[in-house]
């Protein structure tokens, strides 16, 4: 309501009788006046102090809140609700809003046409967190006591923290709530810096720079670079140098099988890569600057346990029995692999099927093998592959080996006193004639036999070979006088 000016106009004359109405004239704008004034009066205590304020008690006290100066030492100004301080300022200046009971909430909102657009508040029920709610009732910041910063969004949204200089922005940090990416970008929303999320194991940290430049990490103490980390886009690879920016680590790219980590060491210093479980040394793996640049495996007493030198030469060392164990996944093959150049030259491997020990050649063609009783069997590489690709493994498929052989026993009954690789010996008609059938056949009928009389009449004995097969021949004994007769011999079966 706007104050208004007293004004009293004079409508009569010097020396003449004064009228009611001129009275009236002086009355009537006094009265207006201080109508609006206390018209006034009235509006400003209603406006400070609310509807309730008793505007007519007679000079006595009432509840409403008043606003005064509490003394001239503090110069502080307060509102006072129910005996409590709620608002009021202080010498230092400081705004201070006291919620008036435990747990309660002090709030400072900002309002547009009586709408709430952000409502800043302490959050007794919550830890005492200071929140700023927006215009959707979601507390979109969060400060905690311990000092962290929340930034709170709606579901499917991306909370973002932008750094901007003179309202531009030059960068955003956000998650990308799309598969909860941590992402930084830049000035022109170009991605730079990225950490994905998931499993542990599956987490990615990816940083993304310009064509042609270093994306790096630099690991630094008081702004001053001890270590950096970076891709080098000359194509050298993934490089680790340290405060003076001399390679320590490069990990060169590639194909998978020629990717190559590197340990770059000053001269006569001993690169080393070493295993550890919660800080504690498990093994070393170093090149001793020392002698000939061997390869050393250290355990975590620091003993020297294995050393491979420069010219392939490898020790064990151990106390007790030394041993170099290859272990295996169950059901599968563990082998030791020989190769020049990349290429297999010998492959020596466990087979899970009937646990041998098996040796391959550069075809991978088994050429012998190991049995768990200490058999050793040899395979002709001439010989075809069977159905599981295996050479057929046996004396009798070795060439210019001994196929077979055997002694026979006649007694009245002729029988196989010891054989290998023979089937059966049947005793002919008439005399000396005895029939040796051979339990794997040979290739061909043109073999070898040499037999030999058994028996003290041997002098007066002629043992000859009629007939040979594939998988028989037939042995005749005769007298001097050419008749048969039957007597013990022996004999061996050399050929393919």
């Amino acid at each position: 309501m706007p104050a208004s000016i007293l004004s009293v106009t004079k409508t009569y004359k010097d020396g003449q009788d004064l009228f009611e109405r001129d009275l009236d004239n002086i009355r009537n704008p006094i009265e207006s006046w201080a109508q609006d004034a206390v018209d006034n009066m009235t509006q400003l205590a209603l406006d400070c102090f609310g509807t309730s304020y008793d505007l007519d008690n007679a000079g006595n006290a009432n509840n409403a809140a008043p606003i005064y100066n509490v003394s001239n030492s503090t110069s502080s100004l307060n509102w006072i609700f129910s005996g409590t301080h709620t608002l009021r300022t202080t010498s230092d200046t400081t705004l201070i809003i006291d919620a008036n009971a435990l747990n309660f909430d002090a709030r400072i909102a900002f309002q547009e046409t009586g709408i709430t657009r952000w409502l800043q508040y302490n959050d007794g029920s919550d830890s005492d967190i200071l929140k700023i709610m927006n215009g959707s009732s979601i507390d979109t910041i969060q400060l905690t006591q311990a000092g962290a910063l929340r930034i709170n969004v709606a579901v499917n949204t991306d909370p973002t923290l932008g750094f901007y200089e003179a309202g531009s922005q030059k960068w955003n940090i956000f998650n990308d709530n799309t598969n909860d990416n941590i992402t930084f970008q830049d000035s022109t929303n170009s991605t730079k810096f990225r950490v994905s999320g998931g499993a542990a194991v599956d987490t990615a940290c990816v940083i993304n720079a310009p064509t042609g430049l270093n994306p790096a990490i630099h690991l630094m103490e008081n702004l001053s670079t001890k270590w950096r980390i970076f891709n080098d886009s000359a194509g050298t690879g993934l490089t680790i140098s340290d405060s003076v920016s001399a390679t320590k680590l490069l990990i060169t790219a590639g194909a998978a099988l020629d990717t190559t980590v590197r340990i770059n060491a000053p001269t006569n210093q001993s690169p080393n890569l070493a295993f550890l479980e919660n800080g504690s040394s498990r093994w070393l793996v170093g090149s001793s600057s020392i002698g000939s640049d061997e390869l050393i495996f250290f355990d975590q007493t620091n003993t020297q346990r294995i050393t491979l030198f420069q010219n392939g030469n490898l020790t064990l060392k151990g106390t007790g029995t030394t041993t170099l164990a290859i272990n295996a996944a169950t059901n599968t093959d563990p082998h030791l692999l020989l190769q020049e150049n990349g290429s297999q030259k010998w492959l020596i491997a466990n087979d899970n099927t009937n646990d041998t020990i098996n040796f391959q050649n550069a075809s991978a063609v088994n050429i012998s093998i190991l049995t768990q009783t200490g058999a050793l069997l040899l395979a002709d590489i001439n010989t075809p592959l069977d159905g599981a690709g295996v050479a057929n493994i046996s004396y009798a498929n070795r060439n210019s080996m001994v196929k077979a052989w055997g002694e026979v026993l006649d007694a009245g009954v002729a029988a196989f006193t010891d054989s290998y690789n023979m089937d059966s010996v049947t005793d002919g008609a008439p005399a000396g004639i005895y029939d040796v059938t051979i339990s794997t056949d040979l290739s061909a009928a043109n073999y070898s036999i040499v037999a030999t009389i058994k028996s003290a009449a041997a002098a007066d004995r002629i043992l000859s070979i009629e007939t040979t097969s594939a998988t028989m021949a037939r042995v005749t004994i005769t007298t001097t006088l050419l008749a048969g007769v039957d007597d013990s011999f022996t004999f061996i079966v050399i050929g393919r």
